[in-house]
């Protein structure tokens, strides 16, 4: 079975952390995420470069390189969202480009997940097409609980035998093997 690892599943938190520093006021059930420091003070095992950590250079922050790799990762910040916040003005000009980093390098998840994390292309399409709603940055837009557990993908997997699985051994299932089709 397919599942996903804390390295995908961290991805929701560290969106919602960034969009609750551009002051967002109205949401709903989409965005009730706990805060990102409730995730890092006890960290769950993960590859080092889980979290995409952020840094900063002569010219920008470490949130300014946070938001850029969001960017990289998601297309660009809704006008709405971008031009809105308390903080907005020090992150993004009146374009909607980060004011500090120029030279961004896009990647979508799909490309991510096959040529980075090696998931067969059909599979990285399978899990991007699942994750890309929760990631949305517009909170408004943002699948819910109970989108995600309509969606086809998911509906796919047999997760209550992963669950029991789960609480009987504390291990997590094998990924699935790599398909020909790759």
């Amino acid at each position: 079975m397919l599942y996903l690892t804390s390295s995908l599943a961290i991805w929701p938190f560290i969106i919602s952390s960034l969009l609750s520093h551009l002051s967002i006021s109205s949401y709903d059930s989409a965005v009730l995420l706990p805060p990102l420091d409730a995730f890092t003070s006890d960290r769950p095992p993960r590859p080092p470069d889980a979290c995409a950590p952020s840094r900063s250079g002569d010219s920008y922050t470490r949130d300014e390189d946070h938001l850029a790799q969001c960017v990289e990762l998601l297309g660009r910040f809704p006008r709405r969202l971008a031009l809105s916040g308390r903080y907005s003005k020090e992150f993004f000009n009146k374009r909607l480009e980060l004011r500090h980093i120029h030279n961004l390098k896009y990647w979508g998840l799909e490309d991510v997940l096959h040529e980075k994390y090696g998931l067969p292309r059909r599979e990285a399409r399978e899990v991007a097409d699942f994750c890309l709603p929760c990631l949305s940055m517009d909170p408004l837009k943002r699948a819910t609980a109970a989108d995600c557990l309509r969606h086809p993908w998911l509906a796919a997997l047999d997760v209550d035998a992963q669950a029991r699985a789960y609480a009987e051994t504390g291990a997590l299932p094998p990924a699935l093997p790599a398909s020909p089709d790759g």
